[in-house]
């Protein structure tokens, strides 16, 4: 519902204001005659009683063809006739769970009037922010809930940040377990390689490695998305007796294997080592938390804003992304020199950890690729409502997957 009505205000927000009508379900069957005759005036059409009986007749009862099922609500030879009292059935309903953030920012723009519902506990957990030094860098490391909960160590994607983890570790936090997300090197608020150096695999492989072996003895929780879903199976291989539970979130595709001279692949890294990376300018805070809506529209305002103040730093003419712009590249984050492409399926046969494999449905989901198979022997696939960015598009979900495999 959130999803499919924030893409039609987006586009009606581009289209000439005469050439756009807005009909509010409620409105229609309170005072459909109103509503409709104001339809006909806008499509420059004859008002005709017949609108306001859709129900009268063999109207909206066939398909296209005679053989042809009818297209249309699977209710619709429910009802006889328009009912006023549908407009205000949603009043009654009991969900099974607290609209989100996003969902009631949205509602309210629609003009329906929500009750403030009791805030949750896991609602006031704040998010805790420190900096370590590791390995000659200084990273930013998230954290949520009880130092002494049972930990969960969650690692983001490429260019994305640990304080995103923030709707999913609110839920775990609250029932008591400790969330631990840093920003990847290069990442957040994490410290930057050296200019003219780029970003490897096994660097943050053993980044993660000394922040685990920092987090005690106990089994952890380990959980990735995308490349940090990459990045968490590699651990998890290395480390097996510090993983108790495996979450894949959305996994990257593995690459088909590069036939090309090494030679011809040393080019194509120095080139991308060669040009010099720069961020946009935008002109103010409010300008970066609308691009993060763009590619996250399950983003709320607010919350956009927080991340685009956590992200950003000022510079000439406004503001720009904090994190390295060499990232943008991709260059050293190949499986190349950590290792092949058949070595990864090998690994990926070897873990030990109970593993949960989570695809999206959207059509920016990996799930919708259906030749980027990712296999991890005796894991449970689970696909949830979403696009790629699960953890903003469903946090409760995840955090329930999350627990499940959590010791």
């Amino acid at each position: 519902w959130t999803t499919s009505n924030d893409n039609i205000l987006r586009f009606f927000a581009e289209i000439d204001p005469a050439r756009r009508h807005v009909v509010r379900f409620e409105d229609l069957v309170a005072d459909p005659e109103t509503t409709m005759r104001a339809v006909c005036v806008f499509l420059g059409i004859p008002f005709d009683s017949a609108v306001l009986a859709p129900y009268s007749g063999q109207r909206m009862t066939d398909g296209i063809h005679p053989t042809s099922r009818a297209i249309g609500d699977p209710n619709f030879l429910n009802h006889g006739a328009i009912e006023p009292d549908l407009g205000q059935a949603w009043q009654t309903v009991v969900l099974p769970a607290p609209l989100g953030a996003p969902a009631r920012d949205l509602a309210r723009k629609l003009f329906y009037e929500l009750s403030e519902p009791a805030a949750p506990a896991v609602a006031e957990i704040p998010m805790e922010e420190s900096f370590v030094d590791v390995r000659g860098l200084r990273l930013c490391v998230c954290a949520w809930g009880p130092p002494d909960g049972q930990p969960v160590l969650c690692l983001h994607g490429i260019l994305d940040h640990g304080a995103s983890w923030e709707l999913v570790a609110t839920h775990l936090a609250g029932r008591g377990l400790r969330v631990i997300a840093p920003d990847l090197r290069g990442h957040g608020r994490s410290e930057h390689v050296s200019r003219g150096s780029s970003y490897h695999l096994i660097d943050m492989l053993g980044d993660i490695d000394a922040l685990i072996g920092s987090l005690g003895d106990r089994p952890l929780t380990l959980v990735g998305h995308s490349l940090g879903a990459a990045l968490a199976a590699l651990v998890a291989a290395a480390r097996p007796q510090r993983v108790a539970g495996l979450v894949l979130i959305e996994p990257p595709s593995l690459p088909a294997q590069d036939d090309r001279p090494p030679i011809e692949r040393i080019a194509v890294q120095l080139d991308y080592l060669a040009e010099p990376q720069s961020h946009p300018t935008f002109p103010g805070i409010r300008a970066a938390a609308e691009r993060l809506r763009r590619s996250m529209p399950a983003l709320s305002e607010v919350w956009a804003l927080r991340m685009a103040e956590r992200l950003t730093e000022p510079c000439v003419g406004g503001v720009r992304w904090r994190w390295d712009a060499a990232l943008r590249t991709r260059a050293g984050l190949g499986f190349d020199g950590t290792v092949t492409t058949a070595g990864f399926h090998d690994l990926l046969n070897r873990l030990a950890a109970p593993t949960i494999l989570i695809y999206g449905d959207g059509i920016d989901s990996a799930a919708a690729r259906a030749s980027e198979a990712f296999i991890v022997p005796g894991a449970r696939r689970v696909i949830l409502h979403g696009g790629h960015d699960l953890h903003i598009d469903a946090p409760e979900e995840l955090a329930e997957l999350i627990k499940d495999v959590t010791a």
